[in-house]
């Protein structure tokens, strides 16, 4: 059996990591708070297109294999593989 888990900000504080990705890429102060919606392109106000790309960059950037667990996310994960 495979179980699909949501891990962007489920399993690990995937905003906080892209925000700190973005900022540091383009000089912004992007805070956690600031993500009211995941539309991307609206809190950057870029295109659909550009926030896609930024969001694929950041997939495979060494911010995201940063990206710390929240809390609990671990433990949550560990104890669906073993039940």
């Amino acid at each position: 059996m495979k179980i699909a888990i949501d891990i962007d900000d489920v399993i690990i504080d995937f905003n906080r990591g892209f925000f700190d990705f973005y900022n540091h890429k383009y000089g912004t102060h992007y805070i956690h708070e600031d993500r009211v919606t995941y539309h991307y392109h609206t809190i950057f106000d870029i295109s659909q297109e550009d926030a896609q790309k930024e969001y694929d960059e950041y997939t495979f950037s060494k911010f995201h294999q940063d990206t710390l667990p929240v809390g609990g996310g671990k433990r949550g994960a560990c104890s669906t593989k073993s039940s």
